[in-house]
């Protein structure tokens, strides 16, 4: 391929619109220049396109070869995380923040077309194939908060009912007094295949971080059996945990219905019978 250019804020649909509105107003001589096509989901790259536009980085990847052979400027629109697997593309829409952070800008007609441009210009260039996973990349940037690693590792599973199984078991394990072992061990039973992500999920469920906030939990839960008055501040200092992390957990861990037996009697578990039975 000639170029390959990452479009994140701008749908496909309008940036074709774009190209082709730009070429008509060129002479026939010119408009050869610009054969362009919009790559359906069970299309192959034409040999004689110069511009092309692929719906996500997963389709760009199962035509990689064909499209490295090809002569075009490729333009490839995902999220800007998945984009930068696709080295070395440029990004014409947002630019990188951080880690996994990104700023959308403005994608006008004139950078478009001068960038289009000034790829037929270039030398040829590849694009290598490669396994993608995101989620080691975001969990390396995420520090101090165990809900920002929960949340990050549920939304990698595709499957949207393992994923009430899996976040039901990961909120039963923080309010339990079991070890790290026994959580990965029950998510296990759930998956097909380890992942890097799920790997480094486990890593940060024996940090500090997370042993803190277990014990802040805890601690909320047996001053809710005493009736006793939660001071989320005074608990989040203590314990060295963000406040909004211990109020979402204990949302979770109520929704998730697997709660400790404190014993038949106690004011906890009487609550929690109570709600199970009007739910």
């Amino acid at each position: 391929m000639k170029d390959i250019l990452g479009i994140s804020n701008n749908n496909i649909f309008g940036v074709y619109q774009t190209i082709k509105n730009c070429v008509d107003n060129l002479d026939d001589k010119e408009q050869a220049k610009y054969r362009v096509q919009s790559l359906g989901f069970s299309e192959a790259p034409k040999s004689g396109a110069t511009i092309i536009l692929v719906p996500t980085v997963a389709r760009f990847l199962k035509q990689i070869d064909a499209l490295n052979a090809s002569n075009a400027i490729v333009l490839v629109f995902d999220t800007p995380v998945l984009l930068e697997y696709l080295k070395p593309i440029k990004l014409l829409d947002c630019k990188k923040k951080a880690s996994y952070l990104y700023q959308f800008v403005e994608l006008t007609t004139d950078k478009l077309m001068t960038t289009i441009n000034t790829g037929f210009t270039g030398k040829r260039m590849q694009v290598e194939s490669q396994t993608i996973d995101v989620i080691p990349t975001i969990l390396n940037s995420v520090h101090g908060s165990i809900l920002n690693h929960i949340l990050t590792f549920l939304y990698s599973v595709p499957n949207t009912d393992k994923r009430y199984q899996y976040q039901n078991i990961i909120y039963s394990w923080i309010q339990s007094q079991d070890d790290v072992d026994h959580l990965e061990i029950k998510l296990k039973t759930l998956m097909k295949k380890k992942s890097v992500g799920f790997t480094k999920f486990i890593e940060y469920m024996k940090s500090d971080i997370t042993a803190n906030t277990r014990a802040a939990i805890k601690e909320i839960f047996e001053l809710k059996a005493k009736k006793k008055p939660i001071m989320y501040k005074r608990i989040s200092s203590v314990h060295q945990v963000n406040e909004f992390d211990l109020k979402y957990l204990l949302k979770a861990i109520r929704k998730a219905n697997n709660f400790i037996d404190y014993g038949e009697g106690h004011p906890l578990e009487e609550m929690f019978n109570t709600r199970k039975k009007t739910a």
